[in-house]
């Protein structure tokens, strides 16, 4: 699956369930279940436990994934999918999109030393928070923008 290693991140254990499944149907029916079924499965059970419609989770999946690659772009490099800054930054970017869908916005006091310090990161952060509303039709308040540049700025400094 295109997203199996951002749905095994986000939804650990769920994925861990979806494994386990995958193992008593291969154990029970004889048939042998790619892995990639984990993260089908993991979405349905991730859905469920947050009573959403899969849709929904799909697509936050999808924009989390199309937003790394897009952070990855602007970075000029490849992030590790084991890192703890790759956790870190898919774990923000879930939150921040259902903060953002929700209408629950957040206070960032460190905004304008962030902006000060961490012009590149700001800038980059700035271009995924245009990303992120033209995704979800919302936008993107400064604060959550500030966040997501301490994010990226650890990125860069690694």
């Amino acid at each position: 699956m295109i997203f199996n290693q951002e749905i095994s991140a986000l939804y650990k254990d769920d994925y861990k369930i979806a494994l386990k499944a995958i193992d008593i149907i291969s154990g029970r029916l004889n048939i042998k279940l790619p892995e990639d079924e984990a993260g089908f499965i993991a979405l349905h059970l991730h859905a469920a436990f947050e009573n959403s419609g899969v849709s929904v989770t799909m697509k936050n999946t999808r924009l989390v994934s199309e937003l790394v690659k897009n952070i990855e772009d602007m970075i000029d490099r490849k992030i590790e999918t084991d890192s703890i800054d790759y956790l870190r930054l898919i774990t923000h970017l879930k939150f921040a999109i259902d903060r953002i869908e929700r209408g629950m916005p957040i206070s960032n006091e460190l905004l304008v030393p962030i902006k000060r310090k961490f012009k590149k990161a700001y800038k980059i952060a700035t271009n995924v928070a245009k990303l992120i509303g033209n995704s979800l039709d919302k936008d993107v308040p400064e604060d959550e923008i500030g966040y997501l540049a301490i994010h990226i700025q650890r990125l860069i400094n690694d």
